[in-house]
């Protein structure tokens, strides 16, 4: 396999960490006026906070638009 192939797996996969980490910390705080290393510092706690909240969803499509104005259309971070 291609080296340049392999390193751009990895960096989707790391955006989706990332990605996810900002979502998680959504869910529970209602923005995203965070660090990447503080959304990423969360995740564990606040992922076991929202499991059984069965509301969380209702912030869902806030995110998405609250991702991409923070991050462009792209979700790049």
């Amino acid at each position: 396999m291609n080296g340049n192939y392999v390193q751009s797996i990895i960096l989707v996969m790391e955006q989706n960490k990332i990605k996810e980490a900002y979502r998680i910390f959504f869910l529970v705080k209602g923005h995203l006026d965070v660090t990447e290393e503080t959304a990423l510092a969360c995740y564990d706690n606040y992922f076991k906070r929202i499991w059984y909240n069965q509301e969380a969803w209702v912030r869902e499509e806030r995110f998405h638009i609250a991702y991409e104005k923070k991050f462009g259309s792209t979700g790049l971070n």
